[in-house]
């Protein structure tokens, strides 16, 4: 009877934890069942149609640690599931202090950052002297990186880092590395095309001849966002 007890118990408990999950996430737990497609399917159809509402992070509160949220609707006859709230930590307060450690952390990464679209060309090699200038352009999607208002003015703010790797070098370290701020204001002129085709950036390294892996990163940093991309190069 022991043992049943404790079983019972472990599967209340892990019952338990499931719902509390699954509340607290604005999802719904599925349990009682070996019936997996079926439980994919509801979980599919039950997220086939919903709200998003977002809101700005209240910056005055600079301190790391739990935010509540709280989602009414104005009808009696509905049942609100929404997530409860979310964990803020210093880096998400504080941008700037992870600010190199992000772009160095990208650069290294076997893993391409997501958060900001990019996408890159190599345009060609050109040059008679020991090293090559090796052109390429760089695409961000349209709303790739943050556009903030600043006094009344549309404002970029990015940064642009990359490491060239030589593949015959087996310490793993760059050839070379470059980096470049963006940040200025937009006229109005420029939005519409900026919303239209995102930002394109053409710019040129020098290499010896070789075989490289170059790697090449954004970083929002309005949101500290980045986006990350590997582009094989031969230098001739």
């Amino acid at each position: 009877m022991r043992q049943i007890n404790n079983r019972a118990w472990l599967q209340q408990s892990s019952i338990d934890t499931l719902n509390e999950f699954a509340d607290m996430t604005g999802g719904k737990a599925f349990y009682n069942t070996n019936d997996l497609a079926s439980s994919f399917k509801r979980a599919a159809d039950d997220a086939s149609s919903y709200y998003v509402a977002s809101y700005y992070l209240d910056k005055s509160n600079n301190h790391a640690g739990w935010r509540q949220l709280k989602v009414k609707v104005d009808r009696k006859d509905v049942d609100v599931r929404a997530r409860k709230g979310f964990f803020v930590t210093n880096a998400t307060i504080h941008l700037e202090r992870t600010r190199t450690s992000d772009l160095s952390y990208a650069l290294t990464s076997p893993i391409e950052g997501t958060g900001v679209p990019v996408t890159v060309r190599w345009l060609g090699v050109s040059g008679g002297g020991a090293k090559k200038k090796a052109e390429f352009q760089l695409h961000l999607t349209p709303n790739a990186v943050s556009i903030e208002g600043i006094e009344g003015q549309n404002h970029l703010n990015f940064d642009f880092t990359l490491a060239a790797f030589d593949n015959s070098n087996k310490k793993g370290q760059p050839y070379m590395t470059a980096s470049k701020t963006f940040n200025a204001p937009l006229a109005e002129a420029q939005m519409p095309t900026l919303r239209a085709n995102g930002i394109g950036m053409k710019n040129a390294i020098e290499l010896v001849p070789g075989q490289y892996t170059v790697r090449m990163v954004i970083r929002d940093n309005v949101t500290g966002k980045i986006g990350s991309v590997t582009a094989p190069l031969t230098v001739n």
